[in-house]
């Protein structure tokens, strides 16, 4: 029996609710004893702010780094500190230096990277929160690195031997097909995202144009945190639901296809294809780019579809709006290949495992 601190970011962030707390019950089980810290969130300065957003920033800001100091105290008391990398970014202090000093045995995990596009340069303190030197010296303290695919490992392990890959899993338990589908005309193809990545999508414009052209009885639809004002100024059907932890799964099963869009760079190389995987463990045929691990988990025609042009991406959706049959034998094998690789369950052993090692 272990006792373990988890240290994740606060406000929602998939991090900490997919790659930490879909695993506590498991640990409970187990007879483990835990505790997890969600952060306070934080936000980046921006000079166009507001008065008002000033001040939150600045509370979120003190709060952050009240909260880490916090913390320590209570760091040498636990077997496993596991921390997850976004946790301990966006201080100023550079604080986290100490959490290594005072336990030893931390486990590091990241399912993402920064950005060099995303990294504003002449924004002076977003700057020296996202300093990529800060996660380098992170992953050389560390006990062990947990990172989300192969492209991720391949960086740590530069600086750090035991780098394991466990990518970010699916509870299967709650994402599951819809039971009783009705059998509709209607056909939707849906994107599930925040809003930083609605350009991905955006990009996708005149192959969806097309679509809605030709296809009468076809939807789009976004859930998300923000409204695409692009979808929204040039396609007839389109619509917005707004995303909501309490409807997530429910809104998932509202979509008869769903689409990953992504161009490759450094950035997306780093992602980890979640919501490719909460697609196909709700039985949701897919059609995504053949960018970073989504070529690994996609079997092309098989479980999902690849599609790289715009003409590729036109052939594939078309394909699974005319084909009912194709779209219902493609979800079960994508919906198999997450509950034999991808679920919580199965990627809980293999943490276990890492939890357990001497």
């Amino acid at each position: 029996m272990k006792k373990i601190l988890f240290i994740s970011r606060g406000g929602n962030h998939p991090s900490g609710r997919f790659r930490i707390e879909q695993y506590l019950p498991y640990f409970k089980k187990q007879g483990n004893k835990f505790l997890i810290l969600n952060l306070p969130p934080y936000n980046f300065w921006k000079s166009s702010m507001s008065f008002w957003e000033k001040v939150n920033f600045a509370t979120g800001l003190v709060l952050n780094i009240l909260s880490k100091l916090l913390i320590l105290p209570l760091l040498p008391f636990y077997d496993i500190v596991f921390i997850q990398r976004g946790a301990l970014l966006g201080i100023i202090l550079s604080i986290e230096k100490l959490y290594f000093l005072l336990n030893k045995k931390v486990i590091l995990d990241f399912d993402d990277t920064i950005p060099p596009e995303e990294t504003d340069q002449s924004n002076w303190l977003k700057k020296i929160m996202l300093d990529q030197n800060r996660t380098d010296q992170m992953i050389k303290r560390a006990r062990c690195i947990i990172v989300g695919n192969k492209y991720l490992a391949q960086y740590a392990k530069k600086l750090n031997k035991k780098v394991i890959i466990l990518s970010t899993p699916v509870e299967t338990k709650n994402f599951r097909p819809r039971e009783n589908r009705k059998i509709k005309k209607q056909i939707t193809i849906g994107w599930v995202g925040t809003s930083s990545n609605l350009k991905y999508l955006e990009a996708l414009l005149p192959v969806l144009q097309k679509i809605e052209k030709i296809f009468k009885n076809v939807e789009i639809i976004t859930i998300c945190d923000e409204q695409s004002k692009i979808l929204t100024q040039h396609l007839k059907r389109y619509r917005h639901i707004l995303w909501n932890k309490e409807e997530e799964i429910k809104n998932f099963h509202r979509i008869d296809i769903g689409i990953m869009p992504l161009v490759e760079n450094e950035w997306t190389k780093g992602k980890c294809g979640f919501k490719l995987l909460q697609y196909m463990a709700c039985g949701i045929p897919t059609v995504a780019s053949p960018v970073g691990i989504n070529k690994k988990i996609i079997r092309d025609g098989f479980n999902g579809f690849l599609a790289k042009e715009n003409e590729e991406w036109f052939k594939k959706l078309s394909f699974l709006i005319k084909n009912k049959k194709t779209r219902e034998k493609n979800a079960k094998a994508a919906r198999k290949t997450v509950c034999q690789s991808y679920s919580t369950a199965k990627n809980f052993e293999k943490l276990k495992k890492i939890i357990d090692s001497p």
